[in-house]
């Protein structure tokens, strides 16, 4: 499969269209295995044009027997396909007397099963059926996305040349998501379930795919896959002028937003309570007032933050048996893509190792409410020493000091 073959757009999911192309498919390629089976069936030597195929073992006292490999449909090269129409030139290795009466042929029938045999079975393979009992593998999305495939965002980043969302248009996106506090009105507003689901089906088609050109329009792509299926997505207005170079931060934008409210229907195996000391270690090392001092060492609060929300979301929103692992294992696995733009020698020498999975939706809410009460109290503190304050209070202090000279 490829880009330039529509019908891959009607595979994404095994329903409306897609369940007829997969139904079409299941047929041929059975219908394909079958001739392989007829044709193993022949006795070994009665057909030379197939001694290609026999297993050509040292041990003379084993039976020969023909070797025909075996593939996953997604693994097949275009050769591998049985792939035959029938042609009329290949009577051309057959003779007619002209001068008989009676139609009467004779045929060089080594000629043409050696024709037969190099168009029809060289080259060709059994097809193996992926773990979910179909010949085609389910597309990865829908939270067993990362679940199924970790480091795809690693693996299309390496694959596909990817560029910042220009800030300018990140502006109009982010009011586009939030339209309750923009000048946005609700008909402006964007689905995120309906983009999240769009993004995830396109990331699997990219590594699928294994798609390079980065100029190809993000809107292009759900074109082609909108006209196989029966979805009526009303939010793709905003993946104008958007290209592949930009699906990762768009998806990561998207990401951010939906997981808002989901990541707190995790199970509550992961919602184990936070320990003094395990609250006293993540104070020890997170920078809650984004202090600009180059000496400061510190992990900063809102990347910790994100790194946690992305970890949450991505992995641990269908069950699994992760709780009991050290969270370190997958938060310092920086293939994984959680963080964003810190140091990754910093976050192996910080990061707490007392910490489970299982802390990691209290401890995302932990660093949330202290990054508040750190936004609250710098409030606090602008409003009690204001510019014109300070002056009077150092006028004060000049007059005492004044007074008691």
């Amino acid at each position: 499969m490829s880009l330039e073959l529509p019908v891959i757009f009607g595979l994404i999911e095994q329903k409306d269209t897609g369940i007829y192309l997969c139904a079409i498919l299941d047929f041929l390629i059975k219908l394909h295995n079958e001739f392989l089976d007829d044709i193993a069936k022949i006795p070994i030597g009665k057909c030379e044009s197939l001694k290609f195929l026999e297993d050509s073992s040292w041990n003379d006292l084993i039976p020969k027997t023909y070797f025909i490999a075996s593939k996953k449909v997604m693994q097949a090269q275009d050769n591998n396909f049985i792939n035959y129409k029938w042609d009329d030139r290949i009577l051309k290795y057959s003779q007619r007397n002209l001068e008989m009466k009676d139609e009467s042929y004779i045929f060089d029938l080594q000629k043409i099963e050696k024709r037969l045999t190099k168009k029809l079975v060289l080259d060709k393979v059994y097809f193996e059926m992926e773990d979910n009992q179909f010949y085609l593998k389910n597309f990865l999305f829908k939270y067993e996305l990362f679940h199924n495939s970790p480091r795809i965002l690693f693996d299309i980043k390496t694959i596909l040349l990817q560029e910042p969302i220009p800030a300018d248009k990140m502006l109009i996106i982010l009011a586009m998501f939030q339209p309750l506090n923009s000048l946005y009105n609700s008909l402006n507003s964007i689905n995120l379930s309906e983009l999240l689901f769009l993004f995830e089906a396109i990331l699997c088609l990219i590594k699928e795919l294994l798609i390079k050109n980065n100029n190809i329009f993000i809107l292009d792509l759900v074109d082609q896959w909108l006209k196989l299926a029966k979805y009526n997505l009303t939010s793709i207005d905003v993946l104008k002028e958007f290209s592949l170079k930009h699906i990762i931060a768009f998806y990561e934008l998207i990401e951010e937003q939906a997981a808002n409210s989901i990541i707190h229907d995790v199970d509550d195996k992961f919602k184990i309570p936070l320990t003094q000391q395990m609250k006293d270690s993540i104070n020890n090392i997170v920078d809650y007032y984004d202090q600009e001092n180059s000496n400061q060492q510190l992990i900063p609060a809102k990347a910790f933050a994100f790194a946690l929300k992305r970890f949450i979301y991505r992995f641990l929103l269908i069950d699994s048996n992760m709780d009991n692992l050290s969270l370190n294992i997958y938060i310092l696995d920086f293939t994984l893509k959680l963080w964003s733009d810190v140091r990754e020698e910093m976050i192996e020498k910080l990061f707490p190792t007392c910490l489970l999975v299982s802390h990691a939706y209290n401890s995302y809410i932990f660093i949330i409410d202290e990054i508040e009460k750190a936004a609250n109290e710098k409030q606090n503190n602008r409003k009690l020493t204001p510019a014109s304050s300070t002056n009077r209070t150092y006028t004060k202090i000049k007059k005492f000091k004044k007074f008691t000279g």
